[in-house]
């Protein structure tokens, strides 16, 4: 059983994996590294990127 969504879903993702991830990097000092979280938060909205830019059917 396949299951659809729709590339506006993944846009939305898309935007707030960003916001989550700039939200956790701007929280820590100035100089150190990121967070567990803000990782992945780069790396989902780095894969959800990655799937928008290949060829796909968009529903």
């Amino acid at each position: 059983m396949s299951q659809i969504i729709e590339d506006d879903h993944l846009q939305t993702l898309l935007g707030e994996a960003e916001q989550h991830h700039n939200g956790e990097v701007d929280a820590r000092s100035p100089g150190t590294r990121p967070s567990t979280a803000a990782v992945n938060y780069w790396h989902m909205a780095q894969t959800i990127r990655r799937f928008l830019n290949s060829p796909h059917t968009p529903e």
